[in-house]
């Protein structure tokens, strides 16, 4: 029976049907609303030990701790709050808040993504589906059982042509750990690897399909741009659609009523390379081909596809089977082809999570952000694609993979690899609006192995431009007006990465002996965003070499108060003498072996962490 208006109430500015809730156990199914994240040796928002710190401050929401310090007059020890914090984490013991959030969300998300059919989107007209829907949403970029369709399907002119089999396609996507068709991992390990464990989808793919649509039709002489390609993959929609033993609700669909992710594969050779004329006779023009595709909104009026169950799809990727096809220098008239590599599919899915391109088509060959993420050069620092590199800490902080640690205070500070932790550094102080810096950790670790030396990379933000589109430089006509939306500091000082002259190089790292500063030589901590170079009074000084820990120091934002330990003051200082913590010397080649703890490793944290909770209690009832 179709529900009537008032069968529904708002939460949070969604439409929430009453008679879609269905009871379940908050226990067993409560998200981890305390996530740990990563480490931070200084700063007022982030205390942890261990390499872990507490996104929600437990220590002042917690009567014990508080009870403890307003009794004793005493600065209980930071490191004992964290402590527990972790084991908090661990037990997983919520609060009535956490409760009450988990309950909302479940109660929003309920019309579509509920067990219970009665909630479902089928058993009401098209029209009082699509109200509640709202109009276009973001793929989903946060969850570890989200399923991926993907689609391979062959143009009409194509039903001989070879194609990559579906073994191979299910290890491209799905593939644990190194193989012969995955240098380093496969797209889901890529997924998994960038969002530190946030987004782990299954891709699922279908058999291999035949369009009636040609490869010339859908080019249409612009190599698809601008192009409307559902007719060309809509049939193999709908025979998914009505296969019996096909079930949407078993996690393909997002809480709004859309495809969490679309990939179609189609048997053309990507557009990207030039013409190939001389060795590729059948739509040897790049014109006739595809170029690489990914959006977050090809639907925004529900104008294309929809399901039997009024499902839709939202962002999805259209791209080659095969990887970039060349004519050999040697002999112009061969034709050399692989298959799919990683880089370009992992870039134009990316887009799907609402991430935009960060090269500059109007700067030669790139521009933009260079080689220091996925989203500008898909290619990595090797132009191979089969390491893609990863995404830089913007992109990550944009879809929720990374939270950006803001520094307002003086003092030393930590970094871990982007990869390994998801630390990413923030200052907006004496910033605009809108204007702060970005720092990171990059190593030659995974899919960056091909970083030379690595280092502390420092982006420059300014989200009142218009993305990459105003390239500028000191010198240059227009700056310091102009500049990029999101701009590598380049260490070397050339801008090379502006100019065309390369898309980054060793010399862009800030190791140790390098300072930012306020005035003075290009790049620095000045802000540009009003058009007029005004100082911040900041300066960044790097106080270590490339390792796997390295620290930095930061003045200029004022001093921190009585009740603000300076934690990683110590730990700065042995940097300065190069006398480091073994830790900060870990190869960046044994990262994998961080993740393959044995048992007897296993029973000693335990142990340790028994210890502690332990010495904790006795702390608690001798201030007691």
């Amino acid at each position: 029976m179709p529900s009537s208006m008032n069968d529904f109430i708002t939460i949070d500015g969604r439409q929430v049907n009453k008679k879609s809730i269905k009871p379940s156990s908050p226990i067993s199914a409560l998200p981890d609303l305390s996530e740990p994240t990563s480490i931070a040796l200084s700063g007022n928002q982030s205390r942890g030990i261990g390499g872990f710190t507490k996104r929600l401050d437990v220590c002042a929401a917690t009567q014990l701790f508080t009870k403890m310090r307003k009794a004793s007059h005493i600065l209980v020890p930071y490191f004992l709050c964290s402590l527990f914090s972790f084991v908090h984490t661990i037990a997983k013991i919520y609060s009535v808040e956490e409760v009450n959030q988990w309950l909302q969300l479940r109660d929003a998300e309920s019309t579509y993504s509920s067990l219970d059919p009665s909630s479902r989107c089928h058993n009401q007209s098209k029209g009082e589906c699509l109200f509640q829907k709202p109009k276009r949403r973001l793929n989903p970029s946060v969850g570890e059982n989200i399923k991926v369709l993907v689609l391979p399907v062959k143009f009409a002119d194509h039903v001989d042509r070879e194609v990559p089999t579906i073994e191979y396609l299910e290890e491209f996507f799905n593939g644990n750990g190194t193989s012969e068709i995955n240098e380093i991992g496969s797209v889901r390990e890529w997924l998994r690897q960038n969002s530190n464990g946030k987004y782990v989808p299954q891709f699922v793919i279908r058999d291999w399909e035949v369009s009636t649509k040609t490869e010339v039709e859908m080019a249409a002489g612009k190599s698809g741009w601008g192009q409307n390609f559902f007719p060309f993959f809509q049939f193999a929609l709908d025979k998914v659609d009505n296969d019996p033993k096909h079930d949407w609700w078993t996690g393909f669909v997002s809480p709004e009523g859309y495809l969490n992710h679309l990939v179609v594969l189609h048997s053309g050779y990507m557009a990207e390379s030039k013409d190939l004329t001389t060795c590729l006779h059948h739509n040897g023009e790049r014109k006739d081909r595809i170029w690489s595709t990914g959006s977050a909104d090809p639907n925004p009026d529900h104008a294309q596809w929809i399901s039997k169950d009024f499902i839709e799809v939202g962002g999805f990727s259209m791209l080659s089977a095969f990887g970039i096809p060349t004519c050999l220098s040697r002999d112009p008239t061969q034709f050399s082809v692989t298959n799919a590599v990683i880089g370009p599919i992992v870039h134009e899915f990316s887009h799907g999570f609402g991430l935009p391109d960060l090269y500059d088509l109007n700067v030669p060959p790139v521009g933009g952000v260079g080689r220091f993420t996925t989203m500008s050069s898909s290619q990595g620092w090797d132009f191979s694609a089969q390491t893609p590199g990863h995404l830089d800490g913007w992109c990550r902080a944009r879809i929720g993979w990374a939270e950006p640690i803001e520094i307002t205070y003086d003092g030393y500070y930590a970094l871990q690899p982007l990869e390994m932790s998801s630390q990413l550094y923030k200052i907006s102080k004496n910033y605009p609006q809108g204007e702060y810096l970005l720092i990171e950790n990059k190593q030659p670790i995974l899919f960056d192995k091909d970083v030379p030396t690595g280092g502390i990379v420092i982006y420059h933000v300014d989200e009142n431009q218009s993305l990459q589109k105003k390239v500028g430089y000191p010198g240059s006509a227009g700056w310091p007006a102009d500049h990029y939306m999101l701009a590598v500091q380049q260490a070397d000082g050339r801008y090379d990465i502006e100019k065309g002259k390369n898309i980054g190089d060793e010399e862009d790292f800030f190791v140790k002996g390098h300072v930012l500063s306020p005035g003075g030589p290009f790049p620095n901590t000045d802000s540009y965003s009003t058009g007029t170079l005004q100082s911040t009074g900041i300066t960044i000084e790097i106080l270590s070499t490339s390792r796997f820990i390295m620290v930095i120091k930061v003045i200029g934002l004022g001093a921190r108060g009585v009740d603000v330990p300076m934690v990683g003051a110590h730990l700065a200082k042995e940097f300065e003498s190069d006398a480091a913590s073994s830790l900060a010397d870990v190869d960046a080649s044994d990262f994998k072996l961080i993740e393959r703890e044995t048992v007897g490793q296993t029973l000693q944290w335990v142990l340790g962490m028994l210890v502690g909770v332990g010495v904790m209690l006795g702390l608690v009832l001798v201030l007691l």
